[in-house]
């Protein structure tokens, strides 16, 4: 299952544009054909102008295709938008629509306020993972990934029934429920238990990570209403299963980062900008079965201009959870340490 937090996608070959030596090469040889049919005569001073880079029918000709390649951009990434996994903002929004879908509110906002609280909504990245959970709902086999998307939009599936009040009518009703707790699971896994025998007998493990706590640790209600949800309901849990829903284990953690960098003249590394790439890193790796990776913490230090060398306390195997398990930074400590020359 393509999981939008560790998986990436190429580049679709159509939105891949050549370098710009290319493409200057490309502008300048179309600008010397077209001459060879329009003015044979200007080609040989016309090449001996685009060799210079000082000459000033060079420097429109370099500004033009600057003006293409950003232009090439622009109309790139509208063409992108139409796309599920590179839309952005409104545009993910009407893809999310497509299958039924629509962002959830993470925090209510206060309308009323002064000035106006404007509600915290899902991330384009949380709401693209549904996105792509979403067709798995649709089983009612009791598929892995169909339960973890009904965990994830949870309540929102109406309760349907159909009543037949006289002999030519039928009445197909949709239900939908008064206000929904969609936003309350912030990831869910799922696995099936397997007997002494080595058999799956339906029995299915369910952990919940929780939006309700910072760590993710789901309450005893928030379990409840999961199950309630996915095992009391026909139309989602495989007649054949026994659903247990549990919390989400926490794995804790720091991050304690020792940046070594140079005296130069852009000046000194910015270690609450550290901080925050650092968080973010951990914001995207709290989940079922995330991972910390040594790697990228060194990478997130050589990301600020000056930094030599980054020792990190995360091993070099890393923080690597279990299906059950999600990773959580309780604390981030960065120190600068700069050469003394």
């Amino acid at each position: 299952m393509f999981d939008i937090q560790s998986d990436q996608l190429e580049q679709p070959e159509a939105f891949v544009m050549p370098s710009y030596d290319v493409q200057l090469a490309e502008f300048k040889s179309r600008i010397i054909t077209h001459l060879q049919e329009l003015a044979p005569e200007l080609v040989e001073a016309v090449e001996e102008t685009l060799q210079n880079p000082y000459e000033l029918g060079t420097i429109i000709v370099e500004g033009a295709v600057k003006t293409l390649r950003d232009y090439i951009r622009s109309e790139d990434y509208k063409a992108t938008q139409m796309l599920a996994y590179w839309a952005k903002d409104s545009n993910l929004d009407a893809k999310l629509s497509e299958l039924g879908l629509k962002r959830q509110i993470i925090e209510a906002g206060d309308p009323n306020a002064y000035p106006p609280v404007e509600p915290k909504m899902e991330s384009d990245e949380d709401a693209l993972q549904r996105y792509m959970l979403a067709p798995f709902g649709l089983s009612t086999a009791g598929t892995n990934l169909g339960y973890r998307f009904h965990a994830m939009t949870l309540n929102e599936r109406p309760i349907i029934t159909v009543e037949k009040p006289a002999p030519n009518v039928v009445i197909l009703k949709h239900e939908f429920p008064n206000e929904a707790s969609t936003s309350k699971v912030k990831d869910a896994r799922v696995k099936a238990r397997v007997n002494g025998q080595g058999n799956r007998d339906g029995k299915i493990d369910m952990w919940v990570l929780s939006r309700e706590t910072p760590s993710g640790m789901a309450t005893q209600e928030l379990l409840d209403e999961v199950y309630a949800y996915i095992g009391g309901r026909d139309d989602i849990i495989q007649e054949t299963d026994e659903l247990f829903v549990n919390s989400a284990s926490i794995v804790e953690y720091q991050h304690i980062v020792t940046l070594y960098a140079t005296n130069s003249p852009v000046g000194t590394v910015d270690k609450n900008s550290v901080i925050t790439k650092l968080q973010e890193y951990a914001d995207s790796a709290h989940q079922l079965k995330g991972k910390i990776e040594e790697s990228m913490v060194k990478f997130i230090g050589h990301s600020f201009y000056g930094v030599t060398k980054v020792v990190s306390n995360i091993s070099t195997d890393g923080i690597v959870c279990d299906v059950h398990e999600a990773p959580y930074c309780t604390s981030i400590t960065v120190d600068i340490i700069y050469d003394s020359a």
